[in-house]
């Protein structure tokens, strides 16, 4: 029981940690005005054009498959893996 405990609030630590980063990327790298690459240029796509992101089913399965899988490899390795499951 403890083990499932374990495993769960490594998960939330990885949760809140990919959050925090994704939220420090996307303000201070994708917003920045004085930086010109693809990547800034897409993302400024993206916000004045957001309905134009299309997500399908086949994009929520194939997401909840791999997340599905990546729990179920932590589980069996039973190690820190669990908090970089978030990450990939």
């Amino acid at each position: 029981n403890s083990n499932l405990a374990f495993h769960v609030m490594l998960f939330l630590e990885g949760w809140c940690t990919l959050t925090f980063l994704e939220y420090i990327l996307h303000r201070l790298w994708m917003h920045d005005k004085n930086c010109s690459s693809s990547m800034t240029q897409m993302h400024s796509h993206h916000h004045k054009h957001p309905t134009e992101l299309v997500v399908t089913n086949f994009h929520r399965i194939a997401m909840i498959a791999i997340l599905a899988t990546l729990v179920l490899i932590a589980n069996y390795l039973n190690n820190y893996f669990t908090f970089f499951v978030e990450f990939l």
